[in-house]
C-alpha cells in the first residue's frame, strides 16, 4: 500500500513517500530519505532499520536492551551502542505507527514514525 511517511522528533517533522506492507505480527515500511533507500521492519517487539545509499546504516531496537548501530558514510565507518527505553507500534487498515525512545552517542532521542495509507 502506498503511504505518506511522517517522522516527528526533537529536531522537527519531515515527510517522505513510501510503501507499507502489513503482516501478522508487524509491518515493513519502505521509503526514501535524501535519495537513500530505507526500510523499517517491525516484528513483534523488535525493530530493524536499514538505510542504503550515500549513508549506510543498520540498527535494531528491542525495549530495555542494548544493540549496535553500524554506519558507513563515504570512507568513514564504525559502530556505536544504542539503548532502547521504549518501543511501541501498531498497524491497521489506515496505516502504521511506531514510537521509539532510545539513546545513542550520549543523546536521548524520541522518534515517532507514522505511515498513512493513501
Amino acid at each position: 500500500m502506498n503511504c505518506r511517511v511522517i517522522f516527528r522528533g526533537q529536531t522537527g517533522e519531515f515527510f517522505s513517500k513510501g510503501e507499507l506492507l502489513p503482516y501478522l505480527n508487524g509491518f515493513l515500511l519502505k521509503y526514501t530519505l535524501d535519495g537513500d533507500r530505507c526500510e523499517l521492519c517491525v516484528e513483534g517487539k523488535t525493530v530493524r532499520q536499514t538505510r542504503e545509499g550515500s549513508v549506510n546504516i543498520q540498527m535494531s531496537f528491542k525495549q530495555s536492551e542494548q544493540s549496535l548501530c553500524y554506519i558507513r558514510d563515504g570512507e568513514l565507518s564504525g559502530c556505536f551502542p544504542v539503548f532502547t527505553y521504549l518501543l511501541s507500534s501498531s498497524v491497521n487498515e489506515e496505516g502504521a505507527k511506531l514510537n521509539l525512545e532510545y539513546e545513542c552517542a550520549d543523546e536521548k532521542i524520541t522518534l515517532e514514525v507514522i505511515a498513512e495509507v493513501l
